[in-house]
């Protein structure tokens, strides 16, 4: 129990004390009935500062060398919340644990005082309480298509890791792994930077998502399951592609190069094929001088992993089905754009 005396402050978010003096006058103790607060409600504003109670599954575990900040996933939205380290603990066993957790809420915030997010503050790992352990090894979890994932499953409160196995499409290190298995291919977001060969087959274990044309994997980790074999890309056209049958798939597609930019994180290709007009994207760790010199006009052959983008109006408009708008290739190296006829010499640029 303290006292503060200070000088009252319009803070950067809600009001706040400034210069505070603060003196212990007593001891209490935390409150025994804490209200209960989801994402949306604390996106409001109504409970920053608070002390409440959050029920979520913790999706991965970051550590600084005095924090620890978990990534919670709550039925309607996904947070942060922070503590300080204690020695000795081991916070890799909350992983995919459904945890309740006490803690002060706080905002993030911009520039203009106006909120932009939400994140809690909790004091120990007493604040935790594990409502529902994970399983000790993910990979010993039962292996699941990739064409199964996100189907209706009736009393599902919180989406758990999932075990998928499928040869290795692309791997961009510490950012995307997509592979393929029998029914369908899945693009993973993952940290790990273990490298993989195209054709490997791999476990993979992390969280399902949607929020595309076809579910992709959050908070990824993958193991080698075995060695590489030659996997071989679906010739498709522009227009196959837009269909969404060959989402995350490794495809291949002609086209004629209409534009270039090297300057962007990710070197990007325009590409025209037939009334359709898509992206090829290469890794933001090629460096620019590595990405190949094409003359504008050349016909060229795309070979990647084909990502489909929908259309957000219907999804606002409450439209059930959900339509790919555009499409996509993520590129694994420069060799994967092959030119098949040059561009005639009588060009824009000598004209």
């Amino acid at each position: 129990l303290i006292e503060i005396r200070g000088v009252t402050g319009g803070g950067d978010y809600a009001p706040i004390v400034d210069h505070p003096r603060i003196r212990v006058i007593g001891e209490s103790r935390l409150p025994t009935e804490v209200p209960r607060a989801g994402f949306g409600q604390m996106m409001t504003g109504e409970v920053d500062g608070q002390w409440v109670e959050v029920e979520g599954v913790v999706h991965s575990v970051q550590e600084t060398v005095t924090n620890i900040l978990l990534n919670l996933a709550l039925k309607d939205g996904t947070l942060s919340a922070v503590t300080l380290k204690e020695p000795g603990e081991d916070y890799g066993r909350l992983i995919d644990a459904t945890v309740r957790i006490h803690a002060n809420v706080a905002p993030f915030f911009n520039t203009y005082r106006q909120l932009a997010g939400a994140r809690l503050f909790f004091p120990s790992m007493a604040q935790v309480q594990v409502e529902e352990p994970a399983v000790s090894d993910p990979f010993g979890l039962p292996v699941r298509t990739i064409g199964s994932l996100l189907r209706y499953e009736p009393n599902t409160t919180f989406r758990h890791r999932v075990h998928v196995r499928g040869r290795v499409t692309l791997q961009w290190p510490g950012r995307s792994l997509c592979i393929q298995d029998a029914t369908r291919g899945l693009c993973a977001q993952t940290a790990q930077t273990t490298p993989l060969g195209v054709g490997d087959l791999v476990d993979v274990a992390g969280f399902p998502a949607g929020g595309g044309f076809a579910p992709t994997m959050t908070d990824a980790t993958f193991r080698l399951a075995g060695t590489g074999q030659p996997i071989f890309p679906a010739p498709v056209t522009a227009a196959q592609a837009l269909l969404g049958d060959y989402d995350s798939a490794l495809v291949q597609v002609e086209g004629q190069l209409i534009g270039q930019n090297r300057t962007t994180v990710e070197p990007t290709l325009a590409i025209l094929s037939g009334n359709t007009l898509f992206a090829a994207v290469l890794p933001a760790t090629i460096p620019g001088d590595a990405v190949p010199r094409l003359s504008e006009g050349s016909t060229v052959r795309i070979t990647g992993i084909c990502s489909v983008q929908v259309n957000a109006l219907p999804m606002a408009l409450g439209v059930g089905v959900v339509r790919p708008a555009s499409f996509r290739i993520l590129l694994r190296a420069p060799s994967d754009v092959v030119t098949i006829e040059q561009a005639p010499w009588w060009n824009r640029e000598r004209s």
